[in-house]
């Protein structure tokens, strides 16, 4: 089934043959479509019952993982058809149907829309993937999230000892200010950035930031490629880049009050449109322009090599 975006001519070329096709909105298309969005239009299924164009919205159910592709997957209300996207195009899955037809969320409050969602993307699921696959990764997913949550708690638990009240969204904060409790404990897909930012906004020890980052990273690319070593290894950078940037981390670690320093995220995205921008300008390797990037960061706060290495916890505890 074509596509067309956003060509006029080829529209008016199916209406007159009346032969079935999509239309993606300039959100979806362009990749600017917030995957969190409950209910978001990524396109119209027109087709032709009667003679005449129907037009019908394909309503987005979030992003789902098939194999070690993600897609984009939409429902139409009414409807028992599974439309599926990446790259920014759509594409109706034709080998398989919903049991039923797909309910109306238009009607549904917030919490309504989200419990939509997630039912109907783990029918689709279900549907579409192997039920080895689905089992193993239900598990590995459920260990991951639990994991996090376990290891939230106890840095709540530890605040309480220093008078401090904090919440699993004041984490979740640090690492991104968009995000909220929901992201930061019961992720989706759990990725090697995921893991990261989060051992490094709890300030993990790096044995139990490695543990973690290795599970995200097998539950990303279904493949056991990351080690505990390499994963470690990706921790203690994480360690040196983010004390870099941010001394006031390296200094008062997950207490630290990231409503005055903004986010990991923040941090992060500066330094890697500084690598790309610096590299682009000067025609240079991206190593070497990330070298002269830390050579040109202020030095008050900034831990020496020695620093850096030995029990990470111990010295970016409050206190």
């Amino acid at each position: 089934m074509p596509t067309i975006h956003p060509s006029k001519a080829d529209k008016e070329r199916h209406d007159r043959d009346r032969i079935p096709y999509l239309t993606l909105t300039s959100k979806y298309h362009q990749g600017r479509l917030d995957m969190m969005k409950c209910a978001a239009i990524l396109g119209h299924y027109v087709h032709y019952p009667a003679g005449s164009p129907v037009s019908r919205p394909i309503l987005s159910i979030g992003v789902m993982q098939l194999g070690i592709t993600r897609y984009w997957a939409g429902v139409i209300p009414g409807k028992r058809m599974i439309f599926l996207g990446r790259n920014g195009q759509l594409w109706r899955f034709k080998h398989r149907q919903l049991p039923g037809k797909a309910a109306n969320p238009l009607t549904m409050d917030a919490d309504g829309k989200s419990i939509w969602m997630e039912t109907y993307r783990s029918l689709i699921e279900d549907l579409l993937c192997p039920a080895e696959e689905i089992q193993s990764t239900k598990y590995a997913n459920w260990r991951y999230r639990a994991t996090v949550k376990e290891l939230v708690r106890r840095r709540i638990d530890e605040a309480r000892d220093y008078d401090r009240d904090l919440s699993p969204t004041d984490f979740a904060r640090g690492v991104c200010e968009s995000w909220s409790h929901i992201d930061l404990l019961n992720p989706r897909y759990p990725t090697v950035q995921h893991a990261l930012f989060t051992a490094l906004v709890l300030a993990l020890e790096r044995k139990q930031a490695a543990e973690l980052i290795e599970l995200g990273a097998l539950m990303e690319y279904r493949v056991p490629l990351v080690t505990r070593h390499m994963a470690g290894q990706m921790y203690d950078q994480g360690i040196r880049l983010l004390a870099r940037l941010c001394p006031a981390w390296y200094s008062e670690g997950w207490a630290l009050d990231w409503k005055l320093y903004g986010s990991i995220d923040r941090y992060f995205r500066r330094e890697f449109a500084k690598t790309i921008s610096l590299a682009s300008t000067q025609d240079a390797d991206f190593a070497a322009v990330h070298g002269k990037l830390r050579r040109g960061l202020p030095p008050v706060g900034r831990p020496t090599e020695e620093e850096l290495k030995g029990e990470v916890a111990e010295r970016l505890s409050p206190g």
